[in-house]
């Protein structure tokens, strides 16, 4: 569970740095345009990769084994639910320009905070239960 949290912290910076080349290309000529946005364009895949690659043990690795079906149904539709609102968020935030990408900077890293805090106290309070000490 820690190293998942760990690598959906590492995701929330990916984010965090791709919604900041994405805003510098804007006012930028248009050869240093195209290399920011491609840099950005990296950024936001490895991002993508490694949110996915955290989600996927935490989805696992969080849920209730007696349960694990109805569990995994939750995260779904959690997901599924950010899915869907993510388009009209992001238009909003769009619009505002670098505000608004500073605003879904903001929401990327609460987001990856959030998930990397919720799975290192679940390891921490497994290991506790356990009886092990959770080092790393």
């Amino acid at each position: 569970m820690r190293r998942a949290g760990t690598v959906t912290a590492w995701a929330g910076v990916l984010m965090v740095l791709a919604c900041a080349l994405y805003a510098g290309a804007a006012p930028v000529v248009a050869w240093a345009a195209v290399a920011l946005r491609i840099a950005a364009a990296l950024a936001h895949a490895f991002a993508e990769v490694m949110s996915q690659a955290g989600g996927w043990g935490l989805s696992f690795e969080l849920a209730d084994p007696r349960a694990p079906g109805a569990y995994q149904g939750v995260f779904s539709m959690g997901f599924n639910l950010g899915a869907m609102a993510a388009p009209i968020v992001v238009t909003a935030a769009l619009g505002l320009g670098l505000v608004g990408w500073a605003l879904l900077a903001a929401v990327f890293a609460a987001s990856a905070l959030g998930t990397t805090l919720i799975a290192w106290r679940s390891a921490k309070a497994l290991g506790a239960a356990d009886g092990r000490v959770s080092t790393a």
